[in-house]
């Protein structure tokens, strides 16, 4: 893998990493809904991958939000 030239790259790849997550539970889901012989537990296991996955984006989110607020009332 080539190294990570910026943190916009870095976060792009994050959010990336996020969408095939939850396109795998979905897809996870469409299989179990079509086909009896998908055992639920992968289903599960899927879907809370996708679900701490979305989280951490969001506390990512929260985060970088904070710090630019922060930095914005910095005074100079």
């Amino acid at each position: 893998a080539a190294p990570i030239a910026n943190f916009g790259e870095l976060l792009g790849q994050g959010l990336e990493h996020v969408e095939q997550k939850s396109m795998h539970a979905d897809h996870m889901i469409r299989a179990f809904a079509l086909d009896d012989s998908m055992p639920v537990h992968q289903v599960t296991i899927a879907l809370e991958e996708a679900r701490i996955a979305v989280e951490l984006a969001m506390q990512v989110r929260t985060r970088l939000v904070e710090a630019y607020r922060e930095i914005m009332n910095t005074q100079l």
